[in-house]
């Protein structure tokens, strides 16, 4: 990929970011660059939009991981199940805590470790979400 594209990608990706979210990752782009950017990658992407599969190529490309999410909304497959639940209603009927009360325990056990004791933080809850989110590499 050219120079010239990787850059234009990368700002498309940061323009609809909000500042909040840029200041916690240190990214700078100004908004004038956001402003000239969005209109550019609209109209390069406008063709690809005009038929899903030619989309879904472009999409497997670009962002691999995203495609068998979008596939069937492009592709006007029905959903197994008209049933939208809200995350509080998905983390109960699935078992899982809160994000801001899930792992108490490991993070107690983190921070008595790093502040506490002056160790490294340990590798254990990337270790434990392997199940969930996969393989680390």
């Amino acid at each position: 990929m050219s120079l010239a594209v990787a850059r234009a990608r990368r700002s498309a990706t940061i323009a609809p970011l909000r500042r909040w979210m840029r200041e916690t990752a240190g990214i700078r782009q100004s908004r004038l660059l956001d402003a000239l950017i969005v209109p550019v990658m609209n109209a390069a992407f406008a063709p690809a939009h005009l038929d899903p599969r030619v989309e879904l190529r472009l999409l497997e490309r670009l962002s691999p991981s995203t495609v068998e999410v979008l596939a069937p909304v492009r592709l006007g497959i029905p959903p197994r199940s008209e049933e939208v639940l809200t995350p509080a209603q998905a983390r109960a009927r699935h078992g899982y805590a809160k994000p801001a009360e899930a792992h108490l325990g490991l993070r107690a056990r983190q921070s008595a470790r790093v502040f506490g004791d002056g160790a490294a933080p340990s590798d254990q809850g990337l270790i434990d979400s392997q199940e969930i989110l996969g393989p680390l590499s």
